[in-house]
């Protein structure tokens, strides 16, 4: 970290750097070319800035910088090719992510059996997602939830969990708590 104040602000040489903070909060720097190069440095490369902008000393974290943008920028300066590096980088991070891989990931979650007994007389048995708490009848259409304090019932060679319209069944109990 060092302290960068490099040249004296006028009125031709100044960029406004306006950033938006992840929590949504703006700020905005009047700095010059060598002060913006540095402040998209810092940002690429994930360092804390100290920059001094007339007779403060101000410091930004860039792992809280969501969105930055330079005004008064033209095109051959320095900090377009800064840009570029980023995004760069980020096709490559991108590129490392094989589409298919995660969509199959996506489809194998682990599935748990169910037994569908609803108030039109239907019942059969289907595999859902575990974390299943309600799903509709396939004949008629019909709303039906996961009973998970009844447990998981026999069903020939396996256990099933039962979800039912038949009766009552209370829709806030979790498989997640702990008490």
């Amino acid at each position: 970290m060092t302290n960068n104040n490099i040249g004296e602000l006028h009125e031709g040489n100044c960029l406004i750097v306006n950033y938006v903070l992840s929590t949504g909060q703006k700020g905005t720097l009047p700095l010059n070319k060598e002060q913006c190069k540095y402040f998209l440095d810092c940002i690429d490369q994930n360092k804390t800035m100290i920059l001094q902008v007339g007779d403060e000393i101000r410091t930004l974290n860039p792992q809280h910088v969501a969105f930055t943008y330079v005004k008064g920028m033209k095109e051959n300066d320095i900090v377009i090719k800064t840009h570029e590096a980023i995004e760069d980088k980020t096709v490559e991070a991108i590129q490392k992510t094989d589409p298919a891989e995660e969509l199959s990931k996506a489809y194998n979650k682990p599935k748990e059996l169910f037994r569908v007994e609803c108030k039109c007389g239907e019942t059969y048995e289907k595999e859902l997602p575990f974390y299943t708490q309600k799903n509709s009848c396939e004949k008629c259409g019909q709303m039906v939830f996961v009973d998970r304090k009844r447990g998981k019932q026999p069903s020939g060679t396996e256990f099933v969990w039962i979800m039912t319209n038949r009766y009552y069944v209370e829709r806030e109990f979790s498989i997640y708590k702990t008490t």
